[in-house]
């Protein structure tokens, strides 16, 4: 797939995408429920791969089936949970968050695999750490401590970073089972079905879908065709690229995102959470 664009300029195209889908994702957020968004967003993007799914290797073994829909489900957790955190907290604080994600995975691969972090990484932990304190301080060490026990938007965020980052972990192993789009696909139909039966044990079910196609159907459209070109052009690069040096460049998405949702969110200490940001991002290039 795209045989004739390097891996840098697909690793690119993907990150303009990633952001483009944070910032509508942000918009249609604002009025919708964070599990009805959720489900809506996951019909779009099945919807939008169906046509390629004909031409994917479905033949799995029952085990393998088995073993992804459990991981859907805690996928699908930490993306409601992501929602839902995403939707109350600014825009310009909640992007850094994301980079929290590939800390908990490092951590996660030295509980679980028995890997051990280098004395780069420590520093590059460190960083990341220290510019989130930065972009979360209200002015003083005890107002940002009871400014995050008192968030429930950031402990949504971080419960989604948790588990997303302990179940990258796990994908890798059901990646070399599978394949990248294979899996892709696989994982947009389980999370959709969990997401609907979330619905309906919560709220009112499919009708839920339907609720979020009428009240923001053309944002949650726009965001979930946008994570998808985004995840396509990333993985058509994988197939070049140093898998390393891919996604410390795709994390550049959330420089990107808060540079271009200045227009539509006009958050205090701009200046601020952008050069914080920046730093954590240089923090992760330092982990991968």
């Amino acid at each position: 797939m795209f045989p004739h664009l390097h891996w840098i300029v697909l690793v690119l195209i993907s990150t303009v995408f990633g952001a483009l889908a944070l910032i509508v994702k942000k918009r249609g957020l604002a009025h919708e429920h964070s599990l009805e968004y959720l489900g809506t967003f996951k019909f779009f993007e099945l919807v939008i791969v169906l046509p390629f799914i004909p031409l994917l290797n479905l033949n799995y073994s029952f085990r393998t089936y088995a073993w992804l829909y459990v991981l859907s489900i805690f996928i699908t957790a930490g993306l409601y949970y992501q929602a839902k955190g995403f939707k109350h907290v600014q825009f310009s604080k909640a992007l850094p968050l994301f980079e929290l994600r590939t800390v908990i995975t490092l951590f996660a691969s030295m509980i679980l695999l028995g890997e051990f972090l280098s004395w780069v990484q420590v520093f590059g932990v460190a960083i990341i750490l220290l510019s989130l304190y930065h972009i979360q301080s209200v002015g003083s060490v005890r107002g940002t401590i009871r400014e995050f026990f008192h968030s429930k938007g950031l402990h949504a965020m971080l419960v989604s970073m948790f588990l997303l980052g302990v179940t990258i972990v796990f994908e890798k192993k059901l990646l070399l089972d599978t394949n990248i789009f294979s899996y892709l696909s696989i994982m947009y139909a389980f999370s959709l079905i969990n997401a609907l039966a979330a619905l309906t044990i919560v709220y009112d079910g499919y009708s839920g879908v339907i609720n979020g196609v009428r009240k923001e159907g053309t944002l949650i459209f726009e965001a979930a065709l946008f994570s998808t070109l985004s995840n396509i052009f990333f993985l058509a690069a994988l197939t070049t690229a140093y898998v390393a040096l891919a996604e410390a460049l795709r994390k550049t998405s959330s420089i990107l995102a808060m540079v271009l949702g200045r227009r539509y969110f006009h958050d205090k200490h701009y200046k601020k959470r952008l050069f914080w940001t920046v730093v954590a991002v240089m923090g992760v290039v330092l982990l991968v």
